[in-house]
């Protein structure tokens, strides 16, 4: 389980986070389900990927998808088509995330579709939305976690 408290062993976090055109500063994350966080982007030679999926609603339980930028199951590919660059895809046809190096503190998603993994989130350039919600061009600062699910 991952959390604000405890983070996977190699993780070094990123000062700032860009997500589908918005900006989040402060060390923080995308989101969390169950007190758990579904996402991790940490910092590297490239951007490093922690990824879960809903395992099973009812128990609120999630399971590894992907292990700094590693695959843990065969449905899921890790790619790193260009430096700095990790782009992870289902069943090798359906992109779910592509995030980008922009420095050695900083990284842009600019494209994401969890929907796929159980979460109704989805985002390009121009703006990510969550549910019935679309955010763009926003900078949340300091809030450790943009949203809190469930």
């Amino acid at each position: 389980m991952y959390t604000v408290k405890k983070m996977p062993t190699g993780f070094h976090s990123l000062d700032t986070l860009k997500v589908c055109s918005n900006k989040i500063t402060g060390k923080g994350f995308l989101f969390s389900l169950w007190g758990e966080l579904p996402l991790i982007i940490g910092a590297g030679e490239e951007p490093m990927v922690w990824l879960k999926a809903i395992q099973d609603a009812e128990s609120k339980k999630l399971f590894l998808l992907v292990d700094a930028n590693i695959s843990t199951v065969k449905d899921i590919s890790v790619t790193k088509p260009d430096e700095g660059i990790i782009e992870i895809f289902y069943k090798s046809e359906l992109p779910i995330l592509k995030v980008k190096k922009i420095d050695s503190k900083s990284a842009e998603i600019y494209y994401l579709d969890l929907k796929p993994l159980g979460f109704n989130i989805k985002g390009d350039q121009k703006k990510l939305m969550v549910g019935g919600s679309s955010f763009s061009n926003n900078t949340f600062n300091g809030s450790g976690i943009f949203m809190s699910l469930g």
